[in-house]
């Protein structure tokens, strides 16, 4: 398989195709994941989303958020943080790139993230907008 430049053959770079296309979204291409563990370990007072994404799963669509703290990472979002992430995209009419680039020159979007129980024991992640 060959794309063709100007007449000539190109080869594709087969790791890139690959990488991208096993990635549930463009943001996760070429990244790793960053857990959540290690995000409340080491920032505990908070971290700053400066683009986000969706993804689907067999569970549904979800949020991926890279954040200024992991640039070179990604983080898949529950449904708090990917509530957010679908009001942003309805204040701007669908136009994820818009928002992703207000998202950026707005310094981004700070967030804390903490593990909380509820009365019945079971724990969840907690997250503050700042």
């Amino acid at each position: 398989f060959r794309h063709f430049f100007f007449g000539v053959k190109t080869m594709i770079n087969f790791s890139q195709v690959a990488s991208k296309t096993l990635a549930g979204c463009a943001l996760m291409a070429n990244r790793k994941k960053v857990s959540t563990d290690v995000i409340i370990a080491e920032h505990p007072d908070y971290v700053t989303i400066t683009q986000f994404d969706f993804a689907t799963s067999t569970q549904g669509e979800f949020a991926v958020v890279e954040l200024a703290e992991y640039a070179n990472h990604y983080y898949p979002c529950g449904m708090s943080i990917t509530n957010i992430c679908r009001q942003w995209i309805e204040s701007y009419q669908g136009d994820i790139e818009q928002a992703n680039k207000d998202l950026k020159a707005s310094g981004g979007c700070k967030i804390k993230m903490e593990r909380v129980r509820t009365n019945k024991g079971n724990q969840f992640i907690k997250v503050t907008v700042l």
